[in-house]
């Protein structure tokens, strides 16, 4: 009986050995378990941050295109003398003269440049060169026409009053369109 107790013995101490073993293998699981979780949750933190962060990139250049879109239609500072000599050439080929009578800023508007143009020529020409200057691709409102003919003349003049939305000066992030006027 003295060796039974002895391999009981032995059998208790290996399987008290096991226990022991295993809870120190099952604390060491739990523990690393739980920096995996905490992991995974910064990795879930960051993903989103940087799904965040595209969705946003994404926006601005949406923006960017839709923000070079609308300065196309506005006059910046470096294109101004570009514009108005596309101005006094609208019509040439009509036959009609166009120039600028005056330049100005429009009083109370910040962004909005003010012109007075004398169109002369066939009213034909005259007409078509107002409808080229009112249809240019620019934010262009026609404020006054006045259209006049001389006595017994052929030639009809019309003072037209204009205001152009204008940007700031143009950077080189920013397009500056060459006049599309003839």
């Amino acid at each position: 009986m003295k060796i039974f107790s002895l391999h009981l013995a032995f059998a208790v101490a290996l399987l008290a050995l096991a226990f022991i073993g295993y809870g120190l293998w099952y604390a060491k699981v739990a523990a690393e378990s739980a920096v995996a979780a905490i992991l995974t949750t910064e990795i879930e933190i960051k993903t989103e941050a940087a799904t965040r962060a595209g969705a946003v990139l994404a926006a601005l250049a949406k923006l960017q295109v839709s923000e070079a879109a609308i300065e196309g239609y506005l006059i910046s500072e470096d294109n101004i003398v570009a514009f108005l000599e596309g101005l006094e050439r609208a019509g040439a080929s009509l036959g009609a003269h166009t120039r600028v009578v005056s330049v100005g800023v429009s009083q109370g508007e910040s962004g909005v440049l003010a012109a007075a143009l004398s169109v002369e020529g066939s009213f034909d020409a005259v007409m078509r060169t107002i409808g080229i200057i009112e249809y240019a691709p620019y934010a262009i409102t026609l404020a006054t026409i006045a259209l006049q003919r001389p006595l017994e003349s052929a030639v009809w003049v019309a003072s037209v009053g204009l205001s152009v939305g204008s940007a700031a000066k143009a950077d080189e992030t920013s397009p500056t369109p060459t006049s599309p006027l003839p």
